[in-house]
């Protein structure tokens, strides 16, 4: 009731933080939702550190919510789809996405010598 309210500002401006603007006030009911969170620690002032501390490691805060994000879309059966965006993981979602790419490059690229190796007996 307060997200609707006209006259409550802080609210309204949270519910357009958060919801679309098709939000149907009167239902309650919306095709999405985002949630806003801040993750660190407070004493670390630059994203060197917090990069290094929690978001480079393979045991660290990255990989534990990919792991996460993966088990609740499996869950779901896909009726939720799970969309991190923080400036602090960029870098870490380019290279996961830069290594797939890598091995399915490298896969095609040994496939395709195979089938030239098998069918003209010749890798050139």
């Amino acid at each position: 009731n307060k997200m609707c309210d006209p006259e409550n500002t802080m609210w309204s401006s949270l519910r357009r933080q958060l919801l679309p603007r098709e939000f149907d006030c009167v239902s309650k009911k919306s095709q999405f939702a985002r949630t806003l969170f801040f993750a660190g620690d407070p004493g670390v002032i630059d994203g060197v550190a917090f990069t290094d501390k929690y978001i480079a490691p393979q045991n660290g805060w990255y990989m534990q919510e990919s792991k996460l994000e993966r088990e609740i879309e499996t869950q779901s059966d896909g009726d939720l789809r799970i969309m991190l965006f923080s400036a602090a993981t960029i870098r870490s979602q380019f290279l996961a996405i830069f290594m797939t790419d890598l091995l399915l490059s490298l896969g095609s690229l040994v496939l395709v010598w195979a089938y030239m190796w098998f069918s003209l007996e010749s890798a050139f």
